[in-house]
């Protein structure tokens, strides 16, 4: 089983995050912050990061950069509303993976499978 930090500052998006990776055979730290979620990754076995590109006491980028350079072989899955993602090109400092909100449930769930 991996265990998956899913980081977002929006309870709605932990909440449904949450229950469908458990569905998926995930087992789920839940973070609404940088220091929550940096907190849980440095106390759990964390396999792979999910984590919202804006968060209210640092960017998703600067959270990807942390554990990036504290565990640098830990997917990390950026997740966001923000605009200019859809570009050629388009970039999250840190992150492997991009997903624009709303979320395409079927494609994260493809991308899980191949990074389980």
């Amino acid at each position: 089983m991996k265990t998956v930090l899913l980081v977002d500052d929006e309870p709605l998006a932990v909440q449904f995050g949450a229950r469908l990776l458990r569905r998926n055979g995930y087992d789920v730290h839940e973070a609404g912050s940088c220091r929550a979620a940096l907190h849980a990754f440095r106390t759990a076995n964390i396999d792979l990061v999910i984590t919202d590109k804006i968060l209210p006491d640092c960017s998703g980028e600067d959270l990807a950069k942390i554990v990036r350079r504290e565990a640098p072989g830990v997917p990390i899955i950026a997740v966001t509303g923000s605009g200019g993602f859809d570009e050629p090109g388009a970039t999250f400092d840190g992150a492997d993976f991009i997903f624009r909100k709303p979320l395409d449930i079927k494609a994260l769930v493809s991308k899980l499978s191949e990074l389980s």
